[in-house]
């Protein structure tokens, strides 16, 4: 099996592009089933192609492992996300990447260890991964290699994260979002902070916020029970659901959006109405949403200070010159890991021949086996018929090397040669020796 990758990444896609092929966890496990059965139809109805999707604010990759050639694994890949998308090849091309082979191996590892992220050294997109793995599981389109890939992907993270300080010095988004907010208002004391969501990026951002004692924290969810939980975790704030978002927008002077809606929550509407109540007074709107949960129409409007996960990547690319030996080491760790892993692979293309001389050899002991208790029974001498069972299981398991060996074309025959000694142990193999 061969391994390849494509994808678009926050390096090689615009946030306007990646919220379109973004892929909720609500709807990977449709994506996953479309896909295997997408490359079935392609001719590989003599395999069942492995499928994993990760899809974050920063990525979405589609991996696949099949063994056929990469031209045309790439070009059914694409095929799939144009369709399943409905996006023209035009908007796609210049702004995907094709990994095959050893190239995708080391960049799964890289992204899982926070190499290829934002946020340089973040830990956040191994837990993706690993839920992007449960999905896939339960949607039975992970076979033997790309399980084993994966658990082998968590490994180097945690080896990765072990013996390097990679995220000592990171900066996180949640860290990152309150110094732009501080940059607006200052002293965040006197200010109301208005949440909309109560996933795990919500939850460590409001942390971060929290640790400023706002004047009020509120958790806007389409279920209050959870926000309700968030707000007990933080210890301070107030739950309410989504319905109530509009009445409560006037009172935000900071508001951070996370969810996993395919529309905008919060659009230009719902903001100039919240702007003409305050009378004009700023408001700082963090959107850390793929699809984005506020229109971008609202960036134009005075007043509004709108930040995408985008426009935080100078404040988190900070420390980045601290990490640079950190990067050296995780990638030493990494290459280690793919040659690991590449010999594990190339010993599976050997295993079918190691069972078939297997099970040829147990049918050879077994038949002979066979004819030496008939012997016995006849009255035979057990000495002379151990020895006679003993010469014809060394003429049969030899009989196959010796007959190539002897058929063999001049060149064969020298490779023969080469590596028949090797195989059966040979001490002596000089031809001018006696």
């Amino acid at each position: 099996m061969e391994l390849f990758a494509v994808g678009f990444n926050y390096n090689s896609a615009p946030l306007a592009l990646r919220e379109r092929v973004a892929l909720p966890c609500e709807l990977l496990s449709n994506a996953l089933t479309n896909l295997r059965h997408f490359l079935a139809n392609k001719h590989l109805n003599d395999l069942k192609p492995d499928i994993f999707i990760i899809s974050t604010c920063n990525r979405t990759e589609f991996y696949c492992s099949v063994k056929r050639e990469p031209e045309l694994v790439q070009a059914w890949l694409l095929d799939w996300i144009y369709h399943y998308h409905q996006i023209a090849a035009s908007e796609l091309l210049s702004h995907l990447y094709f990994l095959s082979k050893e190239q995708a191996l080391r960049h799964l590892f890289r992204v899982a260890c926070g190499l290829d992220s934002m946020v340089l050294g973040e830990a956040q997109i191994l837990g993706q991964i690993k839920k992007a793995t449960q999905i896939a599981q339960q949607a039975d389109t992970l076979g033997k290699y790309l399980h084993h890939l994966l658990q082998k992907t968590f490994s180097v993270a945690k080896d990765v994260r072990s013996h390097t300080q990679i995220g000592v010095h990171s900066t996180s988004m949640a860290s990152a979002g309150v110094k732009l907010a501080k940059r607006i208002f200052g002293d965040l004391s006197q200010r109301q902070v208005l949440f909309v969501g109560a996933g795990e990026m919500i939850r460590q951002t409001a942390t971060y916020f929290a640790a400023e004692q706002p004047l009020q924290l509120t958790i806007a969810n389409r279920s209050p029970e959870r926000a309700q939980q968030l707000i007990q975790t933080l210890g301070q704030g107030k739950a309410i659901s989504l319905i109530e978002l509009p009445n409560e927008l006037p009172k935000a002077d900071i508001i951070i959006s996370c969810t996993a809606s395919p529309l905008p929550i919060i659009g230009l509407g719902m903001v100039q109405s919240a702007k003409k109540i305050r009378k004009n007074k700023p408001m700082f709107m963090l959107d850390l949403a793929v699809p984005r949960d506020i229109e971008h129409q609202v960036s134009k409007l005075s007043d509004i200070f709108l930040y995408t996960v985008d426009d935080l990547s100078q404040i988190v690319q900070q420390g980045k010159q601290q990490r640079v030996a950190s990067i050296q080491e995780a990638d030493q760790i990494i290459n280690q890991h793919v040659a690991e892993f590449l010999k594990w692979t190339d010993e599976l293309t050997i295993v079918p021949v190691i069972q078939n001389i297997r099970d040829q050899g147990e049918e050879i002991v077994q038949y002979e086996l066979a004819h030496g208790k008939k012997l016995l029974n006849r009255g035979n001498e057990a000495l002379s018929t151990l020895e006679l069972m003993a010469n014809r299981l060394s003429a049969k398991f030899l009989h196959g090397s010796m007959r190539a060996l002897h058929e063999a074309p001049e060149q064969e025959r020298e490779i023969l040669l080469k590596w028949l000694p090797k195989i059966f142990n040979l001490k002596n193999t000089d031809s001018n020796n006696p």
